[in-house]
């Protein structure tokens, strides 16, 4: 659920900030927990997130968009290492946090989430590329689970919505965040609408808000 997805982001950055990139490529891109952990960052102004053959499960290479919550993520949270940081010690504790806070943290629960909200938008064919699964596997399991106006609500999730005073400190962002006018006080304004359209098909987007509504 939404509630949990900003549960997780809300907990990861209170307590291990530094494993936000790590879930952000999960929850936004698909990703398998060992594809994510160590996974060259794309360079800034990418449009896709690439998997190589030798890090993906099946052996074969794929990449996958990059959506407006993932492309905050990257943007205002930049690593020091070119690549997606992982500590498996620190990512044990906060597993058991997650759990004491009612955030499920079982085995690619963060994969299914990302095809669960992104199958009404792009269907089975584009989804099976970008997870590297099949279309027919795609379809048994994502099919019909969400709605579209949710699927669409899942792309303006912010990631970075609560933000406290330590991570803030801990990144020291505050100028980005004015500069690219993330609303901590207006929840219902977290992702630039046009951001957002650039990943509905035009012919269906009516549901949005215009610019600046």
């Amino acid at each position: 659920s939404f509630l949990q997805i900003r549960s997780l982001f809300r907990v990861t950055l209170e307590t291990e900030p530094g494993l936000l990139h790590y879930y952000a490529v999960q929850t936004f891109a698909g990703l398998r927990p060992t594809e994510a952990a160590g996974l060259p960052l794309p360079a800034p102004g990418a449009d896709f997130l690439r998997v190589n053959a030798e890090r993906a499960k099946t052996r074969s290479a794929r990449a996958t968009p990059i959506l407006p919550p993932l492309l905050l993520a990257l943007s205002l949270l930049p690593c020091e290492r070119p690549t997606v940081p992982y500590d498996t010690a620190r990512e044990r504790r906060l597993r058991r946090i997650l759990r004491e806070q009612g955030v499920p943290m079982t085995p690619d629960i963060l994969r299914h989430t990302y095809a669960t909200y992104r199958f009404p938008l792009v269907g089975e064919g584009e989804l099976s590329r970008d997870m590297g699964n099949s279309p027919a596997v795609v379809f048994r399991h994502y099919r019909g689970v969400v709605t579209r106006p949710e699927a669409e609500e899942f792309l303006t999730i912010n990631p970075l919505q609560d933000f406290t005073p330590k991570a803030e400190e801990a990144y020291r962002i505050r100028g980005v965040l004015r500069k690219l006018r993330i609303r901590k006080k207006r929840p219902g304004k977290l992702v630039e609408p046009l951001l957002v359209r650039r990943f509905i098909p035009r012919e269906r987007d009516a549901s949005l808000p215009p610019p600046g509504a």
